[in-house]
């Protein structure tokens, strides 16, 4: 993969962690909804079946999903504060990490086109 490339590819999980802060954050401001079932955003897993069953993984997009599975409570909603304050600081590890890599990945192809790449 060129260098475009994978900045562009670490563009795109920044896009999705970007996404899932939005998921995270409704969940958070509807954790007394009642009724409300906490939402995620699926990626990943369908990233990596594409990329090594050689499919095309540009045509992967994020998908905002219901969980129904994790138990509700008596009014119906099933957030558990604790869980999604937990993926909101995985998540902005992520997003914090993918950002580092894009900068230097930014910086790097800077250098190249401005012929101080030292090669």
């Amino acid at each position: 993969m060129s260098l475009g490339g994978e900045l562009q590819g670490v563009g795109r999980l920044l896009d999705v962690a970007g996404l899932r802060h939005r998921v995270i954050a409704s969940n958070l401001a509807n954790a007394n909804t009642p009724n409300y079932l906490r939402r995620e955003v699926r990626f990943e897993e369908a990233l990596v079946k594409a990329l090594e069953g050689g499919g095309d993984a540009e045509a992967v997009r994020p998908e905002v999903v219901v969980d129904p599975d994790s138990p509700t409570r008596l009014d119906g909603n099933n957030v558990e504060s604790e869980r999604e304050l937990v993926d909101l600081s995985k998540n902005a590890l992520m997003y914090q990490a993918l950002s580092r890599a894009a900068a230097s990945k930014a910086g790097m192809l800077r250098a190249a086109i401005m012929g101080r790449g030292g090669v």
